[in-house]
């Protein structure tokens, strides 16, 4: 299974974005960015790469900022 790191541009976007993903029974992973990455707030918030399109545009949709996307590697968040 791929999996995508969501980066967020602040961290009250990362905790906005935490919020909703709940509300809407997601599933995903609060996390730390990787050090190798070193973009965004720092936080990010890991998900399956099948429903990344589908919660980028839910995010969009509630005015949520994403800076960017960030495949993940397997056991890449243990960096």
């Amino acid at each position: 299974m791929s999996e995508v790191l969501v980066i967020f541009p602040s961290i009250h976007h990362a905790l906005a974005a935490e919020e909703l993903l709940q509300s809407l029974e997601y599933e995903f992973v609060l996390m730390p960015v990787p050090p190798h990455v070193a973009e965004g707030c720092g936080l990010g918030i890991k998900i399956r790469e099948q429903i990344s399109s589908e919660i980028i545009t839910i995010l969009c949709q509630k005015a949520i900022q994403v800076e960017k996307t960030h495949p993940l590697a397997k056991g890449e968040e243990r960096k």
